[in-house]
């Protein structure tokens, strides 16, 4: 997809009970687009979870 059409940035973070004394966490940057299409119901949107980067 062309960057200009990348919407925002945000970060979604997945935490877990820690393993022995290390935190796990899990941190990935989501990129928000736009909808090319300007009939389509959502304006903006997201990759999935398990889209590859």
């Amino acid at each position: 997809m062309p960057a200009w059409q990348v919407h925002g940035r945000y970060r979604r973070r997945l935490a877990d009970a820690p393993l022995g004394a290390a935190a796990v966490v899990i941190e990935v940057l989501v990129r928000r687009f736009k909808c090319p299409n300007s009939h389509c119901p959502a304006v903006t949107f997201t990759t999935s979870a398990s889209s590859p980067p």
